[in-house]
């Protein structure tokens, strides 16, 4: 598992292109809100707030009201 954590450190654009994955993953499940899983680093630690990108491919059509 540090191995994993030690590698998302290293690549940011892979550790980005993760969390779109994920994010539009979130969105074709219908989630409530998607991107936003309430992860203790962004509660209480110093990390940034994510941020979806401004068009995510759901399935093979583009999003573009993603704010």
């Amino acid at each position: 598992m540090v191995g994993v954590e030690v590698y998302l450190a290293l690549t940011p654009a892979e550790s980005e292109r993760l969390k779109v994955v994920s994010y539009e993953k979130q969105l074709e499940a219908g989630f409530e809100n998607p991107g936003n899983a309430g992860l203790t680093a962004e509660r209480w630690g110093d990390a940034t707030a994510w941020a979806p990108p401004r068009t995510v491919v759901v399935g093979k059509q583009a999003r573009n009201d993603i704010t």
